[in-house]
């Protein structure tokens, strides 16, 4: 009663001492609670994250953060991963480093370095084997020894421990690139439009030497693999002597094979080099058939035919040259003549008469296109044999006046 009076008498009362009790009643409660709540409901994803929290870094080389920890791995395993090849320096030597060329077996990841150097080296996520620009706990030292062979060291830092592997061996051969693959730079994508066409045919007639037909964007010339060319800022041309070819851009053929046409380059200072390749361009000789141009061939000595020759009356002699321009044929027996054609100066298709076979009534040579890579071998039958005729004639004679005395 004294209560409700209270109340009664107080009533602004009321509200404060509400939230006293629910206040009481509420630490109660979560007091209540707190036994239930250290306790999980699912055992195993508390316990594993205690263990991911327990645990210790492991050192990896997939993120190449070595730790102070015995190292994982057999370090001598990674010599089996890499490719070294020596790039042939300039002439000039004006780049005096040796470049090896350091490539990772199974993947397109190369490095140019002047010798000696250092690379840095690590795993990627994949756990292959890549290249880092740092070089601070993982790397590989190389250098050349005097014998030609490469000396390599491979390093992995452990904390203050240094492990070292080290070995030796020939460079291998250099790889070859496609034309695609060339720098960006201004000569290199120009160099990167090459085409070759194939040798110079008519230049190895007189015993010349063998000269390669090029195309390099709009440029076209004859090489040698004595003779280099070089950029002159804008184009590629061959160079009269070494001498014009220093402090630029330079090119030179390494090698020539039916399959393609091998070259060596350098940037002008020396410091980049590049072999690459570049396929035959003429896609093979096309058909023709020389026996249709002749006919009427006969043999009139061992060393001379008489024919016709597209409509031609001609006395061919052993080892003529007949040129065909302004569509008539020419023969050129005059050395100066012949050396015309070398050079360049006269053009056109070209027969070359090799060889008078009597004994089979037969003659043989050589045709060339007038773009002068293309030519294919001429064997052909003689239609009469001179010789012969003149061998039968008399007895000829002989049975006639016999037929008329009779």
């Amino acid at each position: 009663m004294q209560l409700q009076e209270f109340f009664t008498h107080y009533p602004s009362r009321l509200l404060r001492v509400g939230v006293a009790v629910l206040g009481l009643f509420s630490v109660l409660f979560g007091a209540s609670l707190l036994p239930i709540l250290d306790q999980p409901n699912f055992p195993y994803p508390s316990r594993r994250v205690s263990e991911i929290q327990d645990a210790q870094p492991l050192p990896s080389l997939l993120s190449n953060d070595l730790q102070a920890h015995p190292l994982e791995f057999d370090i001598s395993s990674v010599e089996n991963r890499l490719i070294l090849s020596l790039c042939p320096m300039r002439p000039d030597e004006m780049g005096a480093q040796a470049l090896a060329l350091l490539r990772i077996k199974g993947s397109h990841l190369t490095r140019q370095l002047p010798l000696p150097a250092r690379l840095g080296l690590m795993f990627n996520d994949q756990g292959d084997l890549t290249f880092k620009d740092e070089d601070e706990q993982f790397w590989i030292e190389i250098e050349l020894k005097e014998d030609g062979s490469l000396l390599s060291s491979i390093f992995v830092e452990c904390g203050e421990n240094v492990q070292r592997t080290a070995f030796s061996r020939q460079p291998t051969e250099l790889p070859l690139q496609n034309v695609g693959e060339l720098p960006c730079s201004e000569p290199f994508r120009v160099l990167s439009k090459i085409k070759w066409m194939g040798a110079d045919l008519v230049n190895q007639l007189d015993g010349g030497r063998v000269e390669q037909k090029v195309e390099i964007a709009s440029s076209k010339l004859n090489a040698t693999v004595s003779e280099w060319v070089f950029w002159d800022g804008k184009h590629w041309t061959k160079a009269a002597t070494f001498e014009e070819g220093r402090g630029k851009p330079l090119a030179k053929i390494h090698a020539a094979s039916p399959q393609g046409l091998e070259w060596d380059a350098w940037n002008e200072s020396g410091e980049f080099h590049v072999r690459f390749t570049t396929p035959l361009q003429n896609g093979g000789t096309p058909p023709i058939k020389i026996e249709e141009w002749f006919s009427s061939i006969r043999i009139r000595s061992d060393k001379k035919i008489s024919c016709l020759l597209e409509k031609q009356c001609l006395v061919l002699r052993e080892g003529d040259w007949i040129l065909k321009e302004n569509n008539r044929w020419r023969i050129l027996r005059k050395p100066e003549e012949r050396q015309h054609l070398i050079q360049g100066k006269r053009a056109g298709d070209l027969i070359i008469l090799n060889t008078i076979d009597m004994k089979h009534k037969t003659i043989q040579g050589q045709f060339i296109f007038a773009n002068r890579v293309q030519g294919c071998p001429i064997e052909l039958k003689a239609t009469s044999n001179k010789l012969e005729r003149r061998a039968s004639a008399p007895h000829s004679d002989r049975t006639a006046r016999m037929g008329r005395l009779q």
